[in-house]
């Protein structure tokens, strides 16, 4: 059995293979719930795995899978003794270069986390950390183990950092004092550039119809000749002045307000584009 120890811890120092790592289930102690350890087992796994510092972990459910019950619990329990000498053709059978194992227990109030590290070519505890918290339920355990990850990640001089999540989705919010990115400030500003356009049309009818108004009041048969001036004058002003005047002032006027609304169709407009 020696002879077969030394000949792969040999083979595993010539092969250099790359890092990896087995990581067995966290042993439950002093009436630790076992879900409580599978939980915070697959939270391990979980960040070996974001940290990339093991191009390769398995989970306990991937040891499950090459190892018997009976080899995973032979395994653990040397790990957890701090046996002198592993028993390498088991640890052999899977493949990896470390071997992390570990505990959860409670002590009164206390709950208690144990992680360690093997390196499998040597036979040796490379990395070994305990973290406590003092609480009412063990989810307080759950926190614990990223930073308990990190620190033995950081005694083997192979930390780093976690993947970073990707950004999150920019949303266009309102700006103070107008919302000038929305749609509803260049909508309006639009409505009021047609209204106000609708006004140069407008004043033009004003207009023509002052004059449809004039010819038709200066149809109106001639007045006689005994009519005083003052009379003449007056017809005069109702046939062709006075509606001329008037649908004048009138286009002038509707003219005006268009192009007052316009304007402020396009300041709007404009300030929705620049203010968004």
């Amino acid at each position: 059995m020696a002879l077969g120890v030394l000949s792969l811890v040999v083979a595993l120092g010539a092969a250099q293979v790359p890092l990896s790592v087995a990581v067995l289930p966290l042993t439950p102690l002093n009436e630790t719930p076992a879900d409580v350890a599978t939980l915070l087992s697959e939270e391990v796994v979980a960040q070996f795995r974001d940290r990339k510092a093991f191009p390769n972990v398995l989970s306990p459910r991937e040891v499950t899978q090459v190892m018997t019950p009976a080899q995973q619990a032979e395994l653990a329990r040397c790990a957890q003794d701090n046996c002198a000498m592993v028993d390498m053709e088991l640890a052999g059978a899977l493949g990896v270069t470390h071997l992390f194992a570990g505990s959860v227990g409670r002590l009164g109030a206390t709950y208690l986390l144990h992680f360690k590290i093997l390196e499998l070519r040597t036979a040796r505890v490379v990395a070994n950390v305990a973290r406590q918290v003092t609480g009412t339920g063990p989810e307080l355990l759950l926190p614990l183990v990223r930073p308990a990850v990190d620190a033995l990640l950081d005694e083997l001089g192979i930390l780093k950092p976690a993947t970073q999540s990707p950004p999150p989705v920019a949303t266009a919010t309102p700006q103070a004092g107008g919302g000038g990115s929305g749609l509803v400030p260049r909508l309006a500003g639009v409505a009021l550039l047609v209204l106000g356009g609708l006004g140069i049309p407008l004043a033009l009818g004003a207009v023509a119809l002052g004059a449809l108004l004039s010819l038709a009041a200066y149809s109106i048969p001639a007045i006689p000749r005994a009519v005083p001036i003052a009379d003449t004058n007056a017809r005069l002003f109702t046939a062709f002045i006075g509606p001329v005047a008037t649908g004048g002032l009138g286009g002038a006027l509707l003219l005006l307000g268009g192009l007052a609304i316009a304007a402020g169709g396009a300041a709007v407009l404009a300030w929705s584009f620049f203010a968004g």
